[in-house]
């Protein structure tokens, strides 16, 4: 017998094998769903990196800043605004 550990989710507990690091959601949904061992290309994994990359140098670029919070009536305070640096 393998060794598991109990998960608990909104539909009560399950056993989860101890060497996963998944929960009881994920392990409800491999006995529910067909869900094969088909992995994403690599080549479309390094080029969702590039893209998470540039992103993040273009956040980096941008100064965001924060003005005064103005509550107003509702609760709602304003949001912030995203500047670049052409527009400094």
């Amino acid at each position: 017998m393998t060794q598991s550990r109990t998960e608990t989710d909104s539909f009560g507990p399950l056993e989860v094998p101890a060497d996963k690091y998944w929960g009881a959601q994920t392990q409800r949904s491999l006995g529910n769903f067909k869900i094969g061992g088909e992995t994403m290309p690599e080549p479309m994994i390094r080029a969702l990196g590039i893209v998470k990359m540039a992103a993040a140098k273009a956040f980096a670029a941008a100064i965001l800043t924060i003005p005064r919070a103005r509550i107003m009536g509702s609760g709602i305070v304003s949001p912030p605004i995203l500047k670049f640096p052409s527009e400094r």
